[in-house]
């Protein structure tokens, strides 16, 4: 699964982005053995003038493209998937900043009753910002019950994690681009049976200075719980 900004657009120059490189990075994750392989866009690949080109680089490796703003889609329910799949766009416009009106937010809630409305299967819920699950979302324990919500889009705190002081740096590059959720890096507990992992991803933002942040591939493995009498 993958959870966007798969390109780095800055201009419309086409210098934005190594595309070719996409497709080879496709090819090792295609090794990975996975029930059903997803993607859903960044804001920067939302933004990309050859987005057209990326999704069929994507599809042509496999993914399902996800999240699109077109698709209206609630939940997608495979009986073939041993999870839910919700799937939300991605709304951040400029920078970290994101505000949330109160149309998307009646959008995530409606995507997210109808998944507990299937709770025979946990849920995996794919959105390139993680804002959407505290930002956005009136009551996250309860919205998040039975749930992986997995994103992206900070870069590992955008300043990497290597030494303290790179982390300090780094939550000041957040606060500095008024990222207002809480969840940035890493994978934080909600509530009794929620969960919301967020990758550091593969490349860097803009700088040089940016390649501080780790480069990260998570693996998950999901596993049935059993209750115990």
């Amino acid at each position: 699964m993958n959870t966007g900004d798969v390109v780095s657009n800055r201009t419309n120059t086409g210098k934005e982005t190594h595309i070719d490189a996409v497709s080879e990075s496709f090819k090792h994750f295609a090794q990975i053995p996975s029930a059903g392989s997803f993607i859903v866009p960044g804001n920067h690949d939302l933004h990309y003038w050859k987005q057209d080109k990326l999704w069929q680089i994507c599809q042509d490796a496999g993914y399902e493209v996800l999240g699109l703003p077109e698709q209206t889609k609630i939940v997608t329910s495979r009986d073939s998937l041993p999870f839910n799949l919700i799937t939300t766009t991605d709304y951040t416009t400029k920078g970290m900043h994101q505000q949330y009106t109160p149309d998307q937010i009646e959008h995530f809630e409606r995507q997210v009753e109808a998944a507990h409305q299937q709770d025979n299967k946990p849920h995996i819920w794919l959105t390139h910002n993680a804002s959407v699950f505290d930002v956005a979302l009136n009551d996250p324990e309860t919205t998040l019950r039975n749930t992986l919500g997995l994103s992206g889009h900070t870069h590992g705190r955008q300043i990497g994690a290597n030494t303290p002081l790179q982390t300090l740096a780094g939550y000041a590059a957040l606060e500095r681009l008024n990222y207002e959720s809480k969840y940035s890096s890493g994978l934080y507990s909600v509530g009794d049976t929620g969960l919301v992992g967020v990758s550091r991803g593969l490349g860097h933002a803009g700088s040089q200075a940016f390649r501080t942040a780790r480069t990260q591939v998570v693996y998950y493995v999901l596993k049935s719980a059993t209750s115990v009498a």
